[in-house]
């Protein structure tokens, strides 16, 4: 009678800790050129409407001398039902190409559609605005400047570099409820405001970098609740590389904090944060390298006021895993070790304060290969294009496993997700905390499926191969489970992962889609909504 009351009291266990990803299929649709990152707009969720933006340069092939501030472009709004019938358009402007040069973005706040675009001036200075936008009738109710920058009027042949150094990053505080917004890039002025949950521009601040300062760019940023701002930062002094944190606390307080790891032996690479859920502790992550490539990753905590780092944690990475790495093409060996390749991770906390990082690392290599070549006469995204085909050296990115570091009370465990696959927008993950377990969404082939935890996948699939899959890895590193969620899309369609979004802290839309060539130039064409949500 015992053994059975064990036995049930050990399925009641196992059953409270079960969990599962559902996977939603949205009915199909066609959404071109809308919904993605930079270079196609930006899709939000508000209720049950989806809201879309679009832009398109003009023209320029018939100016003599194109420069930075005669890139320009046009702004349509788009409203869709949940099964993405189109029920309102509309254009800022009357649809007059005269936003530029740097790219607009959208985002939700505060229940509120809220867009950031530029407008070049006759005096050569662009201004950064903000507008909010009525979601009924996608109607302007107000026009911001937010800030004016001085940037360089190039030649045609320079605009695609000034273009790339522009920055603006748009970062939620934890509670959703603020926006931190920063411009960087192209000038010695860093711009930083707040926008509310009022929807009022507050605490704008201009930090200026200073002359022997070389090539500082800004990474990632910050928000907390309390209005305390972040930007973690490189550049170069001497031509060695420095890492910090630029501080702009709710006191008025601005401070540029080098990050010294306090060893001879170690340096860091980029710096990333993340707020405990208790709100009382924000981390600093980073991996560490040596001589060579990465070694494994540090932790480290800021105080905003006191202005200082807390004591740094090193976590090497397992011999074992670097080797392995090594021989799957993701790693170099040194004279008696072996080092990784970098991982950019991000940062899930566990429910036992467990913090898990979740990361992958790739590598290029070029090769020759028959290619359609885009000639663009004007070097816009949207206009004026030709296409050939010719053979020419591409570029092949791989990316490797997916790499989970567990950090807890100055201990660390490590565990891989075995796959090799061609880097696209597929390749990226969704980290979810459930309970003292990580699950990870992703995607990956059926074949290194069928291979199990095994480190000797081929990497030949294309993302049109890939399926969804869900694995719940423990914080010891061991994988609990890993199994298929969804298939392959239909036709040559795959998953957006890189481009998801979060609906709630378990709920997640991911775009299915594809790239596709016409006879002017490549677009991106989005078909299918996949809403995976973890139970």
């Amino acid at each position: 009678m015992k053994r059975v009351f064990f036995a049930c009291l050990l399925m009641a266990a196992l059953f409270v800790d079960a969990q599962t990803a559902t996977v939603t299929l949205s009915n199909k649709f066609e959404l071109k050129d809308r919904g993605l990152g930079d270079a196609t707009g930006s899709t939000c969720r508000l209720g049950n409407f989806f809201y879309c933006m679009q832009y398109d340069y003009k023209s320029m092939q018939f100016a003599i001398y194109p420069r930075l501030n005669d890139k320009k472009y046009n702004i349509s709004l788009y409203r869709y039902t949940a099964d993405m019938k189109e029920v309102a358009k509309a254009a800022l402007n009357k649809g007059k190409k005269e936003f530029g040069p740097f790219a607009p973005q959208a985002i939700i706040l505060n229940n509120k559609l809220l867009l950031f675009y530029y407008h070049a001036q006759d005096d050569g200075s662009v201004k950064l605005l903000l507008t909010t936008i009525e979601p009924e009738t996608l109607t302007e109710t107000g026009v911001k400047e937010l800030y004016t920058m001085h940037v360089k009027n190039v030649s045609t042949f320079e605009t695609d570099g000034v273009i790339a150094h522009n920055q603006l990053s748009l970062v939620l505080s934890p509670n959703q409820k603020e926006l931190l917004v920063t411009q960087s890039g192209n000038t010695n002025e860093i711009f930083t405001c707040i926008i509310n949950d009022n929807n009022t521009v507050v605490k704008p601040a201009v930090t200026v970098i200073k002359n022997n300062i070389q090539d500082m760019a800004i990474q990632n940023g910050f928000l907390d609740n309390q209005e305390n701002k972040c930007l973690s930062y490189t550049y170069t002094i001497n031509k060695l590389y420095k890492r910090g944190v630029l501080v702009l606390n709710n006191k008025g307080t601005e401070a540029f904090m080098d990050f010294n790891t306090g060893s001879k032996e170690w340096e860091s690479n980029k710096l990333s944060f993340h707020m405990s859920n208790d709100n009382a502790t924000l981390y600093i992550y980073a991996n560490y390298y040596g001589d060579y490539m990465d070694d494994g990753v540090l932790l480290s905590t800021l105080n905003l006021q006191q202005l200082t780092y807390g004591p740094v944690q090193f976590f090497a990475y397992a011999n074992d895993i670097k080797e392995k790495l090594y021989k799957m093409g993701f790693g170099v060996k040194g004279k008696d070790t072996y080092t990784v390749k970098r991982v950019d991770y991000a940062c899930t906390e566990l429910d036992d304060g467990t913090l898990a990082l979740t990361g992958y690392p790739s590598v290029t290599s070029s090769s020759m290969r028959m290619k359609p070549t885009i000639m663009n006469t004007n070097t816009l995204p949207a206009s004026g294009t030709s296409h050939t085909a010719q053979y020419q050296t591409v570029d092949i990115s791989i990316a490797g496993p997916i790499i989970n570091v567990f950090l807890k009370g100055g201990q660390s465990k490590f565990g891989l997700l075995y796959r090799k696959q061609p880097d696209t927008e597929t390749s990226g993950y969704i980290p979810v905390a459930y309970k003292n377990k990580l699950v990870c969404i992703y995607c990956d082939s059926k074949k290194n499926l069928e291979l199990g935890q095994d480190e000797k996948v081929k990497g030949k699939e294309q993302p049109s191969d890939m399926v969804l899959v869900k694995a719940v890895v423990a914080a010891d590193g061991t994988v609990i489970s890993r199994e298929q969620i969804a298939d392959t899309p239909f036709g040559s369609n795959y998953y957006y992962m890189d481009y998801n979004k979060q609906l709630t802290n378990t709920s997640y839309l991911i775009p299915i889609g594809r790239q596709r060539l016409n006879m002017a130039r490549y677009y991106t064409e989005i078909v299918q909504w996949a809403n995976v949500e973890v139970k």
